[in-house]
């Protein structure tokens, strides 16, 4: 079995202190573009939200 590392980007809501949303993306401007739309919802006292990059490692299944 062979694997390949790739990466992903995540963009994360928290509201009032609380994790309400996640979502993985294959692309950058996908995940801003999540981010900036909560973001625009948000209460500026309470709310955050981050884009974060993480590195994956992805098992590929060879069938002969």
């Amino acid at each position: 079995m062979k694997s390949k590392t790739d990466k992903i980007w995540i963009a994360i809501r928290s509201q009032r202190g609380f994790i309400t949303d996640a979502a993985v993306f294959e692309t950058k401007h996908a995940a801003q573009v999540r981010e900036r739309r909560w973001r625009a919802g948000a209460n500026r006292a309470y709310d955050e939200s981050v884009v974060l990059q993480r590195s994956v490692r992805l098992r590929l299944n060879q069938q002969a």
